[in-house]
């Protein structure tokens, strides 16, 4: 059987700031390794216009599929990048008049992914902590702005009892 079994080898390089690899490649393979390299550094948002430059040579339709890939896992950055700094920096790298229809896409795209996401941790951690909760007490706390549902998520480490929820709710809500 031992020559059936598989031997590889493989090169483990550090793509960080601080390992000194030169990042070579193709323009996809480029552009994600500089987003893993500079994702948590300080300068990320000095960095953008460099990530993203070598997108300018794939085609528009690849270039942009990519770049949400790669705005996707910005979002995940420690360091916020403000939205109109990341449009400037996309409409520098696609200059194309149909990019703006797109950015917009990309920016309410990942807004809605991570207001989604944290509703759902909201909610989990809600059923785990008060029990079960009703369809209009969910639908309440889904149509919680992402900073309605960060404080949701502290005040809620308090809550013995889904009254106590429903108050917060009633306090810190806006029925239209």
């Amino acid at each position: 059987m031992q020559k059936y079994a598989v031997d590889f080898e493989y090169d483990l390089r550090d793509v960080s700031e601080r390992g000194g690899v030169e990042l070579k490649g193709q323009p996809k393979l480029l552009a994600g390794l500089k987003m893993m390299r500079y994702i948590f550094s300080d300068d990320l948002e000095r960095r953008l216009s460099e990530i993203f430059q070598p997108l300018r040579a794939m085609t528009w339709t690849d270039a942009l599929e990519y770049a949400r890939s790669l705005l996707v896992y910005l979002s995940s950055a420690r360091k916020k990048i403000p939205k109109q700094k990341v449009r400037e920096v996309m409409e520098n790298i696609f200059p194309q008049p149909e990019f703006d229809k797109s950015a917009l896409f990309i920016q309410e795209w990942m807004e809605e992914g991570a207001q989604i996401g944290l509703s759902s941790l909201t909610l989990s951690q809600l059923e785990h902590r008060l029990g079960v909760l009703d369809e209009m007490t969910r639908a309440q706390i889904q149509g919680l702005s992402n900073q309605q549902l960060k404080e949701l998520g502290l005040a809620l480490l308090h809550f013995t009892a889904q009254a106590e929820l429903q108050q917060w709710l009633d306090d810190n809500t806006v029925v239209v």
